[in-house]
């Protein structure tokens, strides 16, 4: 209880000062949470896109409206128009391979949403493959309907379990992905290269197409959407290309090259990051000097409780680890602050702040550079008592008060 009571009067004697200081490194701290993981979710697309398989491809959306009479279309009309205009493209000589997936909305809420259904056929989830924490990826070979699962899940939907998101469509969790937020993929013309794989906004699952149900039951609520990349055979010139691509916007389908993607997706990080950067880490910097300089004023504020603790019989030891536990103390709060958000609070950070491109992302594995950071500077703060405890007796520390 008089370690608490010393701790409390070091606090009271310096709580201005260590109230803006913790303000300003809890600020910090959670922005630089949200830049990292916005960081590693742009570069992780961008490295999908940079894969050899999508060299000398394009992305396109079939359209959802008759091109003929600029109208949407019934969804059973619309699918069959689809799979026909697929299959020709698959055709075209100048083309080696499409990669194509289906979007569809399930019968299953995921918090407020309904949840997205990815359908990626053979070539698709070979060559678009994301990265899992846990669990496998899907297998084309499966015998039962498995599913990864994405998004905010963790409570609704666990790996392993079987898990029916549409009437007749059983599926089992076998992974969950890497990346909680994964690329939208519903793309349309006109966007810029990051806004095509802008973060979905939705949790979902991706499956092979393979196992759906033929017929599949479409939802009322959103219209299905086909995509695809194209990927141009290594024999065709630049005449048969553009015959390609001319031929496919005659027909209402925008393309977009993978490398303009690509660029796009890392044009757009790095001009995000020069605006988004400076602020956190020069709040970091204030709150790290801030925190030093209070360290030292409390230190030396605490001569005198300090002085009476070694006259009555404390060790010097004591002493140093009373005011250590303070200082470290008063760190560690915006750090636990921060990991309580992280980890608890995850759809709440999610909801959109004016530090990311679309929507924040906050991902715990970004604490751990925060972590080090925290590490080293807690080094700081447990030396600086003891190198003034070190050499100095009782008696020294009573003359330094009554002086």
């Amino acid at each position: 209880m008089k370690n608490l009571i010393l701790s409390h009067s070091f606090i009271r004697q310096n709580r201005i000062p260590m109230l803006l200081s913790l303000f300003m490194l809890s600020v910090s701290c959670f922005m630089l949470l949200s830049v990292s993981a916005q960081y590693r979710y742009v570069s992780y697309v961008r490295s999908v896109l940079e894969r050899p398989a999508f060299s000398d491809t394009v992305y396109a959306a079939l359209p959802t409206v008759d091109p003929a009479r600029a109208e949407t279309v019934g969804d059973a009309e619309l699918i069959a128009e689809q799979n026909r205009r697929l299959s020709e493209i698959r055709e075209m000589p100048a083309v080696a391979a499409v990669y194509s997936y289906r979007t569809y909305m399930t019968d299953l809420r995921i918090g407020e949403y309904y949840a997205q259904l990815y359908a990626y056929d053979a070539e698709m989830l070979r060559n678009f493959r994301l990265n899992v924490r846990e669990g496998r990826w899907l297998s084309a070979s499966a015998e039962i309907p498995e599913a990864v699962v994405f998004g905010d899940a963790e409570g609704t939907v666990r790996v392993g379990e079987p898990l029916t998101l549409a009437d007749g469509l059983t599926v089992r969790v076998v992974g969950r992905v890497e990346q909680d937020l994964i690329p939208d993929l519903r793309g349309i013309a006109g966007r810029s290269g990051e806004d095509y794989f802008r973060k979905s906004e939705r949790s979902g699952f991706i499956l092979s197409a393979e196992a759906l149900p033929k017929p599949f039951p479409l939802s009322e609520r959103l219209r299905t959407m086909y995509g695809f990349f194209l990927k141009f055979s290594e024999q065709a010139d630049s005449t048969e290309r553009r015959a390609v691509l001319h031929d496919l916007r005659e027909t209402g389908i925008e393309t977009v090259s993978v490398d303009t993607l690509a660029a796009g997706c890392g044009s757009a990080l790095r001009e995000w990051m020069k605006v988004s950067l400076p602020l956190p880490l020069f709040l970091l910097s204030v709150a790290t000097v801030s925190y030093l300089s209070i360290s030292v004023v409390v230190v030396n504020r605490s001569r005198r409780d300090t002085a009476r603790l070694l006259l009555i019989g404390c060790t010097r030891r004591h002493a140093a680890a009373v005011v250590t536990a303070t200082l470290v103390f008063l760190f560690v709060l915006p750090i636990l602050l921060n990991l309580l958000l992280a980890f608890g609070f995850p759809a709440f950070l999610r909801e959109g702040t004016i530090w990311s491109l679309e929507r924040a992302i906050l991902d715990a594995r970004s604490l751990m550079p925060l972590l080090l950071y925290a590490l080293v500077l807690e080094t700081v703060l447990v030396l600086l008592p003891l190198l003034l405890y070190k050499n100095r007796t009782p008696l020294d520390f009573y003359r330094r008060t009554l002086s």
